[in-house]
């Protein structure tokens, strides 16, 4: 059997450095205090045929108002490129009716998985208000988590490369302002390309790592039952059949790739099995190869996001990158959701004014009671007297 593993590979390579049609998302959110949420999705692209051709999820039912309309980069200049832009707005009546539209309901999609959270807590004076936005991993397996593989900060270099070395801390270090990257002597260079390496290797097998576990559980759980004898042979030299077909290798060193055979086919080879031969084992591999190369259309992919939350009230507390009165900011790309979820949360604080004018009038209430029945009591005393 052909497998479909190196062609998805290679075409992951291809892409990793070519432009997407998309420019770039921006995906705005208004919470409104009673929990309802206005919804805005703008695509920023070359041309109207370009619109649904990347993986976020883009309406087009009449119950979303929706512009579009080409425009130039550079406002009035006519030199400047064109654009086109979509714009879909939408009200919800709260969080669960958004998360019935973004909820992805094949496996098979390449569509952004989208999940929010809404929290109202109620304290006399003021409501308490939280939103939770989540961009689900992409890559699907969950054999082994990357934590085992990568530190935070390794992670995010996976996720980001504006890194640069420094060599007091002998890390690779995020700069976001890149005119305070420093200049690096050759010393310096050769030693953040090793650490860049020696990054790439371990996430190069934590993929493979996963990937072999999903392949090991088709083809052990399908011999279980037909074939006692491969499906011992397999338990037996688990680990020694990843590092053989080097499996680890499947996305770090990938150049070694056009030197040596597949993985997956070296694992057949070593089997002595022609899944050609068995259609139910030719089905399950099949199945397994579609979805790898969907890991690979996720991580080629890498478009821009740009993520707005408006809260109502005062914000108190959120983890975006910067904020504007009530409405934090978040830039990104699909690489920083690719092997674990992106979370986004915005915290707000609305004054109850009602429940304020009722403990006032109250309290004068009170006080106004108060005042009559001391009165009372003082008349009361001298009447006595």
């Amino acid at each position: 059997m052909n497998s479909r593993i190196l062609r998805a590979l290679i075409l992951m390579i291809i892409a990793i450095t070519a432009n997407s049609c998309i420019d770039y998302y921006k995906i705005t959110t208004k919470i409104n205090a009673d929990g309802s949420v206005t919804r805005t999705i703008q695509v920023v692209c070359d041309d109207s045929t370009s619109v649904f051709d990347g993986n976020m999820k883009i309406p087009t039912d009449s119950s979303w108002d929706i512009s579009q309309g080409m425009y130039y980069e550079v406002p009035g200049d006519t030199n400047s490129d064109k654009k086109w832009e979509y714009t879909a707005t939408k009200t919800f009546r709260n969080v669960e009716e958004l998360n019935s539209f973004l909820e992805v309901k094949s496996d098979t999609s390449t569509q952004i998985q989208i999940e929010t959270r809404f929290e109202k807590k109620f304290r006399w004076f003021f409501t308490y208000l939280k939103y939770t936005e989540t961009y689900l991993k992409s890559f699907p397996y969950d054999y082994y988590p990357p934590e085992d593989f990568l530190t935070e900060s390794e992670m995010s270099y996976i996720m980001d490369d504006d890194y640069t070395y420094l060599p007091e801390y002998d890390s690779l270090v995020h700069i976001k302002n890149l005119d305070q990257i420093p200049e690096l002597t050759h010393k310096d260079s050769v030693r953040m390309d090793d650490l860049e390496e020696d990054v790439l290797s371990r996430f190069s097998e934590f993929m493979g790592r996963n990937i072999y576990e999903e392949l090991f559980s088709v083809v052990s759980d399908y011999y279980a039952d037909i074939d006692t004898s491969v499906y011992h042979y397999l338990l037996d030299n688990k680990e020694s059949l990843f590092q053989e077909c080097n499996f680890d290798l499947i996305f770090g060193h990938w150049y070694d790739l056009y030197e040596t055979e597949d993985p997956y086919e070296v694992f057949i080879k070593k089997l002595n099995i022609n899944a050609n031969a068995d259609s139910a084992l030719k089905t399950k591999v099949l199945k397994f190869d579609d979805r790898l190369e969907l890991v690979a259309e996720f991580y080629m992919a890498d478009e821009e996001i740009k993520n707005v939350v408006e809260m109502p009230g005062l914000l108190l507390n959120t983890n975006a990158d910067s904020i504007k009165n009530a409405e934090s900011y978040w830039n990104f790309s699909e690489h920083y959701f690719f092997i674990n979820d992106y979370e986004m949360v915005s915290e707000s604080r609305i004054v109850n004014r009602w429940a304020i004018n009722i403990t006032f009038v109250t309290a004068l209430a009170l006080l106004f009671i108060l005042v009559i029945t001391g009165t009372r009591r003082r008349r009361m005393l001298r009447k006595k007297v």
